[in-house]
């Protein structure tokens, strides 16, 4: 099984990634730290914010299965701060 993981932010792909090994699969809701292979998105910041999922499941024309997970993803506006930071309510980017 090939693993794919693709980031997508306004209606665009902006960061996709293959694996052999299944990966812990993030949730809607989660912040992730991604770091981007295009060097434009880290304008926007590493810490991002998993709005929606998708998953698709196809084989074609190979032996291999392959499954790919596509995020909705945005900035996250706190910049990965944890809530616990006392800083956390009057953080501002």
């Amino acid at each position: 099984m090939r693993y794919i993981i693709e980031f997508y932010y306004k209606g665009e792909v902006i960061e996709r990634r293959e694996y052999d090994d299944f990966f812990i699969e993030p949730q809607v809701g989660d912040i992730v730290n991604i770091q981007f292979t295009n060097p434009y998105y880290h304008e926007e910041g590493k810490w991002w914010i998993v709005k929606e999922r998708r998953q698709i499941l196809f084989s074609v024309e190979q032996r291999t299965l392959r499954q790919t997970l596509m995020l909705n993803i945005v900035p996250d506006p706190k910049d990965g701060l944890w809530k616990s930071d006392p800083t956390y309510d009057n953080y501002q980017k």
